[in-house]
């Protein structure tokens, strides 16, 4: 309930915010999610070594790995608004990807909503891992779903 309300709350800190502040996040928030997406894609390959961590190493790294997987998701939501709020573009093109066009920013931008689908899907893959746990196919199943990052991280970098 409360992350509605903050979401709710953006757009119009946005346009009633001071210029600096609406600079900050049209360019800051995309930057933050672009960073955390990294760190949690590092995170997460480093947290699935076995031959040189220890069980409690891989239980931090885990830790930090779903910690930037979630900030990478709310400055997404951030950027996102921030970037409709603002007007530089619409809805439609961020929750559909490339439904403003396949060249020049039109393209870039549906780069920018095909990575924010991939990070969701992810997102919600990861959350939902207990119940993918056994019997091994659907394990391995999982795993290729939650691989799926690596595709969304190297389309955010192009946008």
């Amino acid at each position: 309930m409360a992350s509605a309300v903050v979401l709710l709350l953006i757009p119009v800190a946005v346009l009633v915010g001071g210029s600096q502040f609406r600079e900050f996040l049209n360019f800051g928030a995309g930057v933050l999610s672009l960073v955390s997406l990294s760190c949690s894609v590092i995170w997460g390959l480093f947290a699935q070594d076995r031959i040189f961590l220890n069980t409690r190493q891989r239980i931090v790294g885990q830790a930090v790995h779903r910690t930037t997987a979630v900030a990478s998701i709310a400055f997404l939501l951030l950027h996102i608004t921030t970037k409709v709020a603002l007007g530089h573009t619409r809805l439609i093109a961020a929750i559909i990807p490339f439904s403003l066009g396949v060249t020049g920013i039109a393209g870039l931008i549906g780069l920018g909503s095909l990575a924010g689908l991939l990070m969701v899907f992810v997102g919600v893959t990861g959350a939902l891992r207990s119940n993918f746990a056994t019997p091994a196919p659907v394990a391995a199943r999982w795993r290729a779903m939650h691989m799926l990052a690596y595709p969304a991280w190297c389309a955010a970098l192009i946008h």
